[in-house]
């Protein structure tokens, strides 16, 4: 966060390469329609699962559901 990074980074940026949070919404699918509702972890640091916008840090993010670990009550 204090603009050291290793390669260039346009700015501004969201930083934040995992997360956790509750699905709130789906693209669908049935493996992903059963995420709503579930709180989930989910990391960038796996390969390809990449942000759609931003990084974990923002309020919302999008992950594909398989990147998604659903997290115990």
């Amino acid at each position: 966060m204090e603009g050291k990074y290793a390669t260039n980074i346009d700015y501004p940026v969201v930083p934040g390469g995992e997360g956790s949070g509750t699905v709130i919404s789906s693209g669908g699918g049935l493996l992903a329609w059963r995420l709503v509702g579930k709180r989930v972890a989910f990391s960038q640091g796996i390969s390809g699962a990449g942000f759609k916008s931003g990084g974990s840090f923002a309020e919302y993010a999008i992950v594909d559901r398989k990147y998604c670990i659903v997290l115990p009550d």
